[in-house]
């Protein structure tokens, strides 16, 4: 079951049964206007959040789906997964436009750039890699973690981009020389454990990540 929670209010306003299949992957779009999930019968579901609604769902995922991201318009979507590739979906259709190869294995954490001309993915074959959107071009697969890359994100700016993974290492890249091994700014390793997730501030001035070791770090 999916619920709808006014966090101000701390009740449910909403609540939405998938059957018996439970929901793997959730995200919502940077506005908060829609909401996207897979369950473990690799269907995706696509709600309007205020009110909301189910918009539509359909069968898809060649293979069960690990990260999901919504582009800043809110007309496609990324999925990543066990299959080793990135899917662009028209979410207007539910139909896929788009499958990215590169990866040679799982794909961990997908995310769009801010205009969403390009996005990023992060793979267990220990790489993070930069796609152009339209086209589907791969503008370079970078180089620096030694484990899986479970977490990827860009700055307000797109000009620089984030990783996290199971070597415990935060990395920060710059997105903007298109290095086909990618321009490593600096690491920080001060995690004990696998960084889940890592994300910038809504400022841009700090850097944030949480880990398997039940911290949260906090950098300017």
């Amino acid at each position: 079951t999916l619920r709808h929670w006014d966090i101000q209010a701390s009740t449910s306003v909403g609540s939405y049964s998938l059957g018996a299949f439970p929901i793997q992957v959730f995200t919502f779009s940077a506005d908060m206007r829609l909401a996207l999930a897979t369950d473990a019968n690799r269907k995706f579901h696509l709600w309007e959040v205020d009110p909301f609604k189910l918009v539509r769902s359909w069968d898809a995922a060649a293979a069960a789906v690990l990260c999901l991201a919504i582009s800043p318009d809110g007309s496609h979507a990324l999925s990543g997964g066990m299959d080793n590739n990135v899917t662009l979906w028209d979410l207007e259709t539910g139909k896929a436009v788009a499958v990215w190869s590169g990866h040679t294995s799982f794909v961990h954490s997908v995310a769009f750039s801010p205009d969403g001309s390009r996005a990023l993915s992060g793979g267990r074959d220990n790489t993070v890699r930069l796609w152009e959107t339209a086209s589907g071009r791969s503008l370079g697969a970078w180089l620096g973690h030694t484990d899986a890359v479970l977490s990827v994100a860009f700055s307000q700016d797109g000009t620089r981009a984030l990783s996290g993974g199971s070597d415990y290492g935060v990395k920060l890249w710059d997105t903007a020389s298109l290095s086909p091994e990618g321009t490593l700014l600096t690491t920080w390793s001060s995690h004990k454990g696998w960084v889940l997730h890592a994300m910038f501030s809504a400022d841009g001035s700090h850097v944030i990540s949480c880990s398997a070791d039940k911290t949260v770090h906090v950098r300017e």
